[in-house]
């Protein structure tokens, strides 16, 4: 399977009431095929049929709808076996650390009679022993009720991965508590946080793409311009058809990274030529599967566009040599050779990280590995990676004199 890279931009329009009424169609749809998906109501074609004719929505758009659904679901089911990980981990924690107050509170009560770790008890003096009391029973209690919160958190975990059921709140469930204290989250009534939460519930809409389709994406097409913007003809559902139209065009869309990429997508589309095994000559569509997801933002509309990588060609060849990378404390050592093993350069790149952000160092190591990426391509010659830290802790390595071999 080839990996997908997404890129995301912003879309001209800050708002547009097709795009907020398409969201909002899009999330009904979500939510009551999560909910007949977990009741076990019908298969999925008799599912299908039920909500082609209820929200008038098109075949491929209730397809959109299953597949991110679908994969919203697998996400929480892969992710609960480490949930269940971590609150096993934070309950243990959380006994030892009650188990040491219990010691604590116990000293401060009779240091005499319970002296900590067989250790004897400095005096204290009693004022500021009974405040050390009272403050070592005080987390102790709300120790105490983090640990049953994670009980049963734990046991919630398990029963519904024993009964395979899957837990999904549309909306976040930091909005959902938010209505029972609306004045601490700054909402005057019910009723404004009413309307945030059923936006938040209809902010994404996914469309799916096919590389049998034209430009990638049947609900979404995306063409060239002539000043190398796209414009994006998305295919509203049918029920939306008498108030908004059958089709919203966006023009000017232009991605800041990966725009050539999703140009070279859009241009690999090939009609060809098959016969079926009746004999019949038939054309179809190839090119590369497009998929566009939509979000809705408090600055507009973002749209995300995920496109398959394409293969990448091969110009390194062994017998060409190599090209060795030595990872030391500050900088990089590069050396490379000949077919036969023989040195033909060497130099060194400054990679100083010392005191540096995690952007910057990020933006150092891009830089290096860009380097030598242009250094390989134009010899052709693959490389090798070496931790000078690593190989430190071989004993091989290890000087004669300090245990290592002669």
């Amino acid at each position: 399977m080839s990996k997908v890279f997404t890129y995301q931009t912003r879309l001209p329009e800050s708002s547009c009431p097709a795009l907020d009424a398409y969201a909002m169609l899009y999330g009904q749809g979500e939510r009551k095929l999560f909910a007949a998906m977990q009741s076990g109501r019908g298969t999925v074609n008799q599912l299908k049929r039920d909500c082609l004719c209820r929200f008038g929505i098109t075949a491929r758009q209730f397809n959109a709808v299953r597949v991110g659904l679908e994969g919203k679901v697998a996400s929480i089911r892969e992710r609960r076996p480490e949930l269940i990980s971590e609150a096993g981990q934070c309950i243990r924690k959380a006994e030892r650390v009650i188990a040491k107050l219990d010691a604590q509170i116990g000293a401060l009560r009779d240091p005499v009679k319970a002296p900590m770790a067989g250790r004897p008890v400095k005096p204290v003096v009693p004022g500021l022993r009974r405040e050390k009391l009272a403050a070592a029973t005080r987390r102790r209690q709300h120790k105490m009720r983090r640990l049953a919160i994670l009980r049963h958190r734990l046991q919630a975990l398990k029963s519904d991965r024993e009964a395979g059921v899957t837990r999904l709140c549309f909306g976040s469930r930091k909005l959902f508590r938010a209505q029972f204290n609306l004045e601490e989250n700054g909402y005057g009534s019910h009723d404004e946080w009413l309307a945030d939460w059923r936006r938040a519930r209809s902010n994404p809409f996914f469309v799916l793409g096919s590389g049998d389709e034209t430009a990638g994406c049947q609900g979404c097409v995306a063409r060239e311009n002539g000043d190398g913007t796209l414009a994006l003809r998305l295919r509203l559902p049918d029920a939306l058809a008498e108030t908004h139209g059958k089709h919203v065009n966006l023009d000017g869309v232009r991605f800041a990274y990966g725009h050539e990429a999703i140009l070279a997508a859009l241009r690999s589309g090939r009609r060809i030529t098959a016969s079926t095994r009746s004999g019949q000559v038939v054309t179809r569509r190839t090119g590369t599967a497009i998929s566009y997801r939509l979000l809705r933002e408090e600055k507009g509309w973002r749209v995300f566009l995920g496109v398959a990588a394409r293969p990448v060609e091969h110009v390194s060849r062994r017998e060409s040599g190599a090209i060795g990378i030595d990872v030391n404390a500050g900088h990089l050592a590069i050396a490379e050779t000949d077919r036969s093993g023989n040195l033909v350069s060497t130099r060194k790149i400054g990679l100083a990280l010392y005191g540096k952000r995690a952007d910057q160092a990020r933006a150092l190591t891009g830089e290096a590995a860009v380097s030598i990426a242009a250094q390989a391509r134009a010899a052709g010659k693959s490389g090798c990676w070496k931790n000078w830290h690593s190989r430190r802790r071989k004993r091989h390595w290890r000087r004669p004199d300090r245990g290592g071999p002669a």
